[in-house]
């Protein structure tokens, strides 16, 4: 090899050991290999990313809300089985031991925060669909403004699921959403009258009559509510038919 040249002829390169034609291929030519090393990586990581990734069809939470194993695999498992829905590919994915309290005596109290992180985080990402809660969970949720419209919802896909509205006649629960309030004035002078607008709907279904609830253990009711930007609601309305089936 002549000193720095780039280019040395065929003769030359010829008569180059292999170790020296690695050295000089490495020498003037490392930053393509590089480049094109990072392009393979990319593309093969993109395609693996394709052919392993896995689409939930659900999101799922228990929020103060403890569930048997035999219940929850019920709520899970069995959901999947029964719609010959293959878990590898499309899971359902129900998210436990979520607690929202602002009661400091209760034994949960200390998982609120972690709990209200989680929960806000997966609404933001649009990764809940359906959560169980009990009352004080329900509350929280509906005063948010986080639950959906249900009467609003079976409306809309009477088309495809006409007998739910039946099937779930009585079973719709009220609550509140507090559009606004002077909280954050409250909070600075504790002195302040608390006033707020609020709306009421039905945004819960009331579990106690499902066929998978009534045997259960619950001494008080547990209700479901839709999560309202939630982006599988064809996913959402098959889960309550199964739930009522």
């Amino acid at each position: 090899m002549a000193g720095n040249q780039k280019n040395i002829d065929r003769e030359t390169w010829q008569n180059l050991p292999f170790s020296g034609k690695l050295r000089y291929l490495w020498d003037y030519y490392k930053l393509p290999f590089a480049a094109g090393i990072i392009l393979l990586y990319i593309i093969g990581y993109s395609i693996y990313g394709k052919i392993t990734r896995k689409d939930p069809i659900l999101h799922a939470a228990l929020v103060n809300v403890a569930v048997s194993p035999q219940l929850e695999e019920k709520l899970s498992d069995q959901y999947m089985r029964d719609r010959l829905i293959d878990p590898d590919k499309n899971p359902l994915r129900l998210y436990k031991n979520l607690y929202l309290t602002d009661n400091p005596s209760s034994e949960v109290f200390e998982y609120t925060q972690a709990s209200q992180i989680k929960i806000l985080s997966a609404i933001e990402a649009r990764e809940l669909d359906v959560v169980f809660l009990d009352q004080e969970a329900f509350d929280a949720f509906a005063q948010n403004g986080f639950l959906q419209d249900l009467e609003q919802l079976l409306h809309e896909y009477q088309d495809t699921h006409p007998s739910l509205s039946e099937k779930l006649d009585g079973q719709l629960v009220m609550n509140m959403e507090i559009l606004e309030d002077n909280a954050k004035e409250i909070a600075l002078d504790p002195t302040a009258e608390y006033h707020s607008v609020t709306d009421e709907y039905r945004m819960a279904v009331d579990l106690s009559a499902s066929p998978l609830f009534l045997d259960s253990g619950f001494t008080q009711s547990v209700f479901l509510g839709v999560i309202r930007n939630s982006p599988r609601k064809d996913y959402v309305m098959d889960y309550l038919e199964y739930l009522y089936q």
